[in-house]
Order: structure tokens, then C-alpha cells, then sequence
């Protein structure tokens, strides 16, 4: 299986979603759990999902990388 990432819109704000856990991390089990609703209705592929969750464990990573090195 290959997995798309960077693949739609939403991608981006995927990435951007993964910096605001620093500041309020009740947004990853919002996050988490619409994704997991989606999957479950059938509206997305296994594949797409593994995406999104990449696309936001990469800007979580970015964001904590920013985080150490200027606060």
C-alpha cells in the first residue's frame, strides 16, 4: 500500500493542526476522533487515513523542533 501525503488541501492544515497540541492538546483527540469517525463511515481509504495521521505526526515534530530550539 502506498501511502499519499501532501496529497489534497487539507494536507496543509492537517501539517498546521499538528503545532497547536503545544498550547492545547485537546485538539489531537478532536482530531483523532474525526478521523477515526471518517474511516469508520467509509468515506476514506485505509491509505488516506494513514496519510492525514502522517501529515499531522510531521507538523507535531516541526512544531516541537521549533518549540526546543527558540522557547
Amino acid at each position: 500500500m502506498r501511502v499519499e501525503v501532501f496529497d489534497d488541501r487539507k494536507s496543509v492544515l492537517h501539517f498546521i493542526l499538528g503545532f497547536i497540541p503545544f498550547f492545547r492538546p485537546a485538539i489531537f483527540i478532536g482530531f483523532l476522533a474525526y478521523e477515526l469517525v471518517e474511516l469508520a463511515s467509509k468515506k476514506e481509504k485505509v491509505k488516506y487515513f494513514l496519510g492525514d495521521l502522517l501529515e499531522y505526526s510531521l507538523g507535531f515534530t516541526f512544531g516541537s523542533l521549533l518549540f526546543d530550539v527558540f522557547w
